[in-house]
């Protein structure tokens, strides 16, 4: 199409180049070109024509003219088939138009067939649908519309130019149809270009709207895919935290069992502090012994100094007595013996304190290297204590957090289940209520059986009423024409008497014929009877049926056939 576009407009500049020579080849007036500004493409040469016929027509004798005037004509000629070449263009444009109108159309055609699947899959774009179809009609309305008025037009260009020699086509003529069919040819390209980009823009739209139904029906099987798996996960997240709360339980059992060895081994601290109060004790007895000791000490050593003063003195006192003195002497000795066995008595006293108490200050210092090594341990073991205590505690404060989130999620999870079950209880409810349904629409779907099998039979018996009626209208008219005939015979029998003579033969053929039409009448009236009869029972026969059927017979009919057959 852009092709053909082009090569016309390259036409349409060659001929306006074509004409601007010709008008340069001319000699115009001087004043013409100023007062048209220079604009020659908008001269009408008809003009130039009309001047160089003038001059033609009053300087005939000069060749020079006429050969310009021949060259002018040949050009114009020319012209004259570019122009036809054109429009011949133009007849093809119009053609390719028309098959890519046909293109659209058949294009149209499988989009409104798309919509009509679309609109089984979404109810909410039923509007859209529907007014995006009429919109594609109505711009291929407007397209065919197009279509032929360019017909019209392009048939106007390709036949009202005609060879039909230089004075059929003047220049005027010429300039306006240039500029109409340029002007034309703009309007319509630019109504095409618009056309297509509607068109384009509303299989966009049909596109986008397929795409956003495919869209939110992917999104919702997304969505239920994952509110299927969120089911899945919070139903093993119920499992997991049951067995969670039964480990918690179970943690919390273990801790209460370390927290009583706890108490239990603080009160074992306690009562080995009540021993070291007892150990505190023996200190004081063995501080009390030491004092003891060292009064002992002080004791021997005046002892010892007494002994000396004594031996001092007992020396002295030897040497100053005499043997006269003896039995002072021997009272000396036993006090001295006496104050040996007392010193002896005393030495071993104070070894054997001296031995109880290296064994009380040994026996002390092994208890307290135990009662140390008991205290390092037992500081040791309390401070692990207090750490441990501490970490249960922690422990137990992150349990019990643990079990507050467990028990909302716990409760998050029965509100669930419960919204679950009820939810299971409205589909139960609502199914329910779906079979109530389908088995009154089932019922209902059987009384329409019957009622249709029971018109049936009624539409069968109103044809055969129908046939009765008219097999009755025929007998009645046969009758008639019986009756006619009957009272021609009797006009004959009439005739008949008073030519009795000339007419017996007639006569006997007349009483002939008369009793073949008593018995045809005979005949015709058990016939009436027997129709009377049935159209009595199917009168009742059809009371009866509009009785069964709710009076729904129409009575109008009724009362039209009784009076027929009356």
């Amino acid at each position: 199409m852009r092709s053909s576009i082009a090569t016309y407009r390259e036409s349409l500049s060659r001929l306006a180049v074509e004409v601007d020579d010709a008008a340069a080849d001319e000699v115009p007036a001087p004043s013409a070109p100023a007062a048209r500004g220079g604009d020659l493409s908008a001269t009408p040469p008809s003009s130039g024509r009309r001047r160089r016929y003038s001059r033609s027509g009053s300087d005939t004798a000069e060749p020079d003219e006429i050969s310009k005037l021949r060259e002018e004509i040949q050009k114009f000629q020319a012209s004259e088939a570019e122009i036809k070449a054109l429009s011949f263009n133009y007849a093809a444009m119009l053609k390719e138009k028309e098959e890519q109108l046909g293109r659209l159309r058949e294009e149209n055609g499988s989009l409104k067939r798309n919509l009509e699947s679309c609109k089984a899959v979404s109810a909410n774009s039923n509007g859209t649908l529907e007014r995006s179809p009429r919109a594609q009609r109505n711009a291929v309305q407007e397209n065919s519309l197009d279509v032929t008025k360019q017909n019209g037009y392009g048939g106007g260009s390709s036949h009202g130019i005609q060879p039909n020699g230089l004075h059929s086509v003047t220049g005027n003529h010429k300039g306006n149809v240039l500029e109409e069919e340029r002007a034309s040819f703009a309007i319509k390209q630019a109504s095409l270009e618009n056309e297509i980009k509607q068109l384009k823009q509303q299989l966009s739209n049909k596109s986008k709207k397929e795409t956003e139904i495919e869209r939110r029906l992917e999104d919702e099987n997304k969505l239920n895919g994952f509110l299927q798996q969120e089911l899945n996960e919070l139903k093993i997240n119920k499992e997991r935290i049951s067995t969670s709360m039964e480990e918690l339980h179970k943690e919390l059992n273990e801790k209460k069992s370390e927290l009583r060895r706890v108490q239990d081994e603080l009160s074992r601290r306690d009562k080995e502090q009540v021993s070291d109060a007892s150990l505190q004790s023996l200190r004081n007895m063995l501080m009390a012994l030491q004092k003891e000791n060292s009064d002992l000490k002080i004791e021997r050593a005046r002892l010892e100094a007494d002994l000396k003063s004594m031996k001092s003195t007992s020396q002295k006192t030897a040497d100053s007595t005499s043997d006269n003195k003896i039995p002072d002497s021997e009272k000396v000795k036993e006090e001295m013996d006496l104050l040996k066995r007392a010193l002896q008595d005393a030495s071993r006293e104070r070894d054997k304190a001296v031995q109880d108490l290296a064994r009380l200050k040994q026996h002390l210092l092994d208890k307290d290297l135990e009662d140390q090594e008991k205290m390092d341990e037992d500081s040791k073991l309390i401070e692990e204590l207090r750490v441990i205590c501490e970490q249960q505690r922690a422990h137990i404060v992150q349990l019990e957090r643990a079990l507050k989130v467990e028990i909302t999620k716990q409760e998050n999870k029965r509100i669930i289940n419960e919204e679950h079950q009820r939810s299971n209880e409205q589909l139960e409810e609502l199914k329910y209520k779906l079979a109530s349904c389908t088995s009154a629409l089932e019922s209902k779907n059987v009384e329409l059986l019957n009622l249709q099998t029971a018109l049936g039979q009624y539409y069968a018996e109103s044809e055969a009423k129908e046939r009765l009626g008219g097999d009755l209208a025929v007998a009645k008219a046969e009758l008639s024409k019986l009756s006619e005939a009957l009272k021609v015979a009797n006009q004959t029998i009439e005739i008949s008497r008073r030519e009795k003579e000339d007419m017996a033969t007639k006569l006997s053929q007349a009483e002939r014929m008369l009793a073949d039409g008593k018995h045809s009448m005979q005949k015709l009236e058990d016939d009436n009877s027997r129709l009377r009869r049935a159209l009595e029972q199917s009168m009742t026969t059809v009371n009866r049926m509009s009785l069964d059927s709710d009076n729904s017979v129409d009575r109008l009919v009724m009362i039209t056939l009784s009076s027929v057959m009356i």
